[in-house]
């Protein structure tokens, strides 16, 4: 299966926050005034559950803001909070006896509800949007504590991760896709302290505890509660690389160091200290600072694969980074204003601070982060600065339409660098309607273009980028049209209430002028085997061709999308999939084909399969 990675950013389509104004000016009486128009409203029913599905009374409910979603770390992911709690707030409702709520809300809003009661602290919460969000809680409780190392001295800086692990929460059969892991994390101040004063009291849940190059500790516990913990963390065995980087004799304090995905910052004196647990097979020694080339160290390889490093490494930086610029035109030679111009193929990937995935050039540009890259000006000037001394190659995206080009390479330090949009990029028009499968046409259906736009990381942590274009909605025939789409490269998707997103890649074999797009009825699906099949460890789902479908379950930070999903103890999580599923096909560990079952499928419930 493959993952379907959200970039911690929120797609142009989705809803904006809009803060009303708190103030009105002063009006004049001869000046009449039109009275503002009442933002619109949407209601909101959902419910309150506790972690083993059961119904919650009396949570005082509140909502958050969020701007995205934190993915692919080696921790967990969770949402991403665009406030801190607002637990001062009036509560918005309280679930009822049967943990049932019902609130109306801006329409506008983007993001969840969760629990701002003092006895319950949200596990997964709840998209505002869903069609019944299910918010699920559990009692709260306070964990602090001290972080100290093993000559008992003080840790600052330490990561504290709390993991509440989906897979220990009783919650089968439930829809969850919307639902998103609240996230708690904190680090060591000073003194090595730590607190964390609200957290769910869930089974199995893990503290991960990290800071390099300690030994990385999971604390787990079947049970939670008010608790100070003394954390002592340990350095891991097997050797160590030491060194100094300095620039023209002089220390410097800062630099980042990267042996492989790990990176380390030198210390007052210019010294670093990498642990090579881990590391053994890694050849290449890299220091970073602003505005400095890099400078990489080999170490040598022996036989076996593993490398030799000296007792100590003295780096010297020396030399200005460079920088690509140019321009960007059209086919017409015009200057194209707005366009983002991007590193296609960036330096080493590592991971350092907070574990996020970050970029050479960005590290020597002073900003650490997952790309780099700069936004023409009306001139259709750019200048992409803090680069090595070698070819490039540049992405160059429409952040208006999705078109997507690369082009290159070009030698760092050249600044007459010419992009030009090639002529006939985009069909000027594409129309199209949108039908069901028996041919019915759709109203009111989301309509939109985009396209992945690259993927950054090391290791088990990526993040995807995706670039949006054009978008609609269909009218009262199911018709559509949307302005200046790519002719290649692009995806169209149709959202809306009770349908599967057909997820069409647009070539130039379509008809621009009467595109028709079918979609079909977006149904769940769980599966409970029991005894029957205990050697069944996976299932799929066909249409009546034959063909695989694709199948979606909920995951801490998206989706998790292919054409098999895994059984655990002979039950499946909720899939999501198209109502064209005619058959469920059963497979062993080594894949091969146990038993073919027909099913029905239903839109509007949960269909379960009982076997």
């Amino acid at each position: 299966p493959t993952v379907e990675l959200q970039a911690p950013q929120l797609p142009p389509d989705a809803p904006q926050i809009i803060e009303p104004k708190r103030e009105a000016a002063p009006v004049s009486p001869s000046v009449h005034v039109s009275a503002p128009a009442p933002e619109a409203l949407a209601a909101t029913a959902g419910r309150v559950l506790d972690t083993e599905g059961m119904p919650v009374a009396g949570v005082a409910l509140g909502l958050r803001v969020s701007r995205g979603v934190r993915i692919g770390t080696e921790l967990t992911s969770s949402i991403l909070w665009d406030e801190e709690l607002p637990l001062s707030r009036e509560p918005i409702a309280h679930s009822g006896a049967d943990g049932r709520f019902t609130f109306t809300r801006p329409a506008t809003f983007s993001g969840y509800v969760v629990s701002q009661d003092p006895r319950w602290e949200t596990v997964l919460g709840a998209n505002a949007h869903d069609a019944e969000p299910i918010l699920v809680v559990a009692p709260l409780f306070r964990l602090g504590g001290r972080v100290i190392d093993e000559a008992g001295a003080p840790r600052e800086g330490v990561e504290l991760v709390f993991v509440a692990r989906r897979e220990r929460l009783e919650l089968a059969g439930l829809d969850l896709e919307g639902s998103r892991s609240n996230g708690w994390s904190t680090t060591s101040d000073a003194d090595g302290a730590f607190a964390f004063e609200r957290l769910p009291s869930v089974r199995g849940a893990l503290l991960h505890v990290r800071l390099e190059p300690f030994e990385r500790q999971e604390i787990a516990r079947e049970e939670w509660h008010d608790d100070e913990l003394e954390i002592v963390l340990a350095e891991p065995e097997g050797g160590w690389l030491e060194g100094r980087v300095e620039s023209g004799g002089t220390a410097l304090a800062g630099v980042t160091v990267t042996l492989g995905y790990r990176a380390t910052e030198t210390g007052p004196e210019g010294s670093f200290r990498l642990s090579l647990a881990g590391l053994e097979t890694e050849h290449e020694l890299c220091a970073l600072a602003r505005g400095l080339l890099p400078k990489r160290v080999l170490g040598d390889r022996n036989e076996d694969g593993s490398v030799r490093w000296p007792s100590f490494v003295r780096i010297n930086l020396a030399g200005e980074t460079l920088s690509l610029a140019g321009v960007v035109v059209n086919e017409n030679g015009a200057p194209l204003a707005g366009h983002e111009v991007w590193l296609e193929d960036p330096g080493i990937a590592f991971v350092q601070g907070q574990g996020y995935a970050m970029l050479l050039e960005t590290v020597l540009a002073g900003a650490p982060d997952m790309r780099l890259g700069s936004k023409t000006d009306e001139q259709g000037q750019f200048e992409i600065a803090a680069l090595e001394e070698r070819d490039y190659r540049l992405r160059l995206i429409d952040p208006a339409t999705a078109l997507l080009i690369d082009f290159g390479p070009f030698a760092a330090g050249t600044h007459d660098v010419r992009l030009e949009r090639p002529a006939n990029a985009f069909w000027p028009r594409l129309r199209g309607r949108v039908l069901t499968r028996p041919g019915t046409p759709l109203a009111g259906m989301r309509v939109s273009i985009d396209r992945d736009a690259g993927m950054v990381g090391v290791r088990d942590q990526y993040f995807g980028f995706i670039t949006y274009g054009a978008r609609t909605v269909t009218a009262s025939d199911g018709s559509f049209e949307l302005a200046n789409v790519p002719r290649k490269g692009v995806t169209l998707h149709v959202h809306g209430s009770g349908i599967a997103d057909p997820d069409l890649e647009l070539d130039a074999s379509i008809d621009p002028d009467a595109l028709e797009v079918t979609v079909a009825a977006s149904v769940q699906l769980h599966v409970r085997l029991g005894t029957s099949y205990p050697e069944a460890t996976q299932f799929g789902v066909l249409d009546a061709a034959g063909k695989p479908l694709e199948l979606r379950i909920p995951t801490e930070g998206g989706s998790m999308i292919g054409t098999s999903i895994a059984l655990t103890e002979s039950v499946s999580p909720v899939a999501r999939l198209s109502d064209a599923g005619i058959a469920l096909v059963l497979h062993d560990r080594e894949g091969k084909e146990l038993a073919r079952i027909p099913i029905t499928l239903q839109a509007g419930i949960v269909n379960t399969i009982d076997l």
